[in-house]
């Protein structure tokens, strides 16, 4: 064998395990897509899902909170503050401020309502 065969087969084994290495690249890039996929089609899809889950159950609360602010303000004042308190989700703490307010608001409502009454 010449040394000019000996390169082109050193060539040709070099650029097999290229092409080797790129579809074994392409293949765990397919695979780590069928996880994706698998999961909830994409993997940005999974973390809004996520959110919505629990976004569903602090949406509960939350209303609740405005519900008492509004029929029973003491009960709503107490609850805003909790809320204001609680720092893990952040749209609590923001809607603590506005069922304290709520609450302030509908118990001096309340109070003129019942001072216009009394004779």
């Amino acid at each position: 064998m010449s040394n000019d065969e000996k390169i082109e087969e050193k060539i040709e084994s070099s650029e097999n395990k290229e092409n080797q290495e790129e579809t074994i690249n392409a293949e765990s890039i397919n695979n780590d897509e069928t996880k994706l996929d698998d999961e909830t089609f994409f993997k940005s899809d999974n973390i809004e899902t996520k959110a919505e889950k629990t976004s569903n159950g602090n949406k509960i609360i939350i209303i609740i909170g405005y519900i008492f602010a509004l029929l029973i303000p003491l009960i709503g004042f107490i609850y805003g503050i909790i809320l204001a308190i609680i720092k893990k989700p952040p749209s609590y703490r923001e809607h603590g401020i506005y069922i304290i307010l709520l609450s302030v608001i509908m118990w001096v409502i309340y109070f003129l309502i019942g001072f216009a009454y009394i004779p």
